[in-house]
């Protein structure tokens, strides 16, 4: 969250023009190309690339639950599955209108069309929030 607020404050309208031309475009300060998700545990002692999250994609925010994990990309799409060595069965909190256990990061399509901004992960629930 600092992060993105010292972003936002770099690339704001408040900053100006470093060339003496005033009409030109403002360039970002700051960018950013992709960023990886990956993970380990359960018998895995060497962190492993998680490849599922659709191509082109980055991930913004990752969440850890008892029972499953979500993914929040820098395109506001969620994405949740579930935490094999978690123990406990599922109640349909990975958002998916199911209770199927997905082993790899799935798109939540519900949730098409929100910008997600946030997700936190609790025992036998998700919660996100959109930018609405």
């Amino acid at each position: 969250r600092e992060m993105e607020e010292k972003v936002t404050l770099l690339n704001g309208p408040n900053k100006r023009p470093r060339s003496s031309t005033v009409n030109e475009a403002p360039i970002a300060v700051v960018t950013s190309r992709t960023s990886e998700v990956y993970v380990w545990g359960g018998g895995k002692s060497t962190p492993q690339k998680l490849d599922a999250i659709k191509s082109g994609c980055s991930a913004r925010q990752v969440c850890a639950g008892n029972t499953h994990f979500a993914v929040v990309t820098v395109e506001k799409e969620l994405y949740t599955w579930v935490n094999m060595q978690g123990g406990t069965k599922l109640h349909g909190q990975l958002g998916h209108g199911d209770r199927a256990s997905y082993r790899q990061p799935k798109h939540v399509e519900k949730l098409q069309g929100k910008a997600i901004r946030q997700v936190s992960c609790g025992d036998d629930f998700t919660v996100c929030i959109t930018g609405e």
